[in-house]
């Protein structure tokens, strides 16, 4: 199982630092991460999340979820029931080349298809969630593959550089 907390701005315009993701192996890490902005009542906002292999050998994604598990302590009246997870529908597995970072986008995954979070609009008030920050855990399985060059999209670029989040 892999599993990592990332938060999610609602509303707002706040960005989000990532998360870290064990795999089930604890000599492999996996990082998963993610943000997105300006989910209001009736909208669906879709996660481009980024999943980094530290591995000398393609990472295999076999599945992945998302789940809201809180909103921040500045919206406490915003409860959960607001938010519904919307689930990854695409292709598995993800292939991530070794020792790459990829998101969604650069796997080819449409918007559609991508994990996500949905905000229903319910016949209550939802003024108290305007601009709430949620944090959103993925989960899934995953594996390194062994032997061979691995299959899926792979390319050339060389995009480890994103361990920065940007305002």
């Amino acid at each position: 199982m892999i599993g990592a907390a990332t938060a999610l701005m609602l509303g707002g315009s706040q960005s989000v630092d990532p998360a870290t993701v064990l795999t089930h192996s604890s000599s492999h890490r996996v990082k998963v991460s993610g943000s997105a902005k300006g989910l209001l009542p009736g909208g669906t906002v879709h996660l481009d999340a980024k999943i980094r292999n530290r591995s000398s050998k393609p990472l295999l994604v076999d599945a992945l979820t998302v789940t809201v598990v809180k909103v921040d302590k500045k919206h406490r009246a915003c409860a959960l029931e607001n938010y519904e997870p919307v689930a990854y529908s695409g292709p598995l597995p993800l292939v991530v080349p070794p020792r790459k970072t990829r998101k969604l986008s650069q796997l080819h995954i449409p918007l559609a298809q991508r994990p996500g979070v949905t905000m229903p609009d319910r016949p209550w008030p939802q003024n108290a969630c305007l601009g709430a920050k949620l944090t959103v855990t993925y989960t899934g399985t995953a594996r390194i593959q062994s032997g061979g060059d691995g299959h899926g999209h792979h390319d050339d670029d060389d995009d480890d550089h994103d361990d920065h989040h940007h305002r």
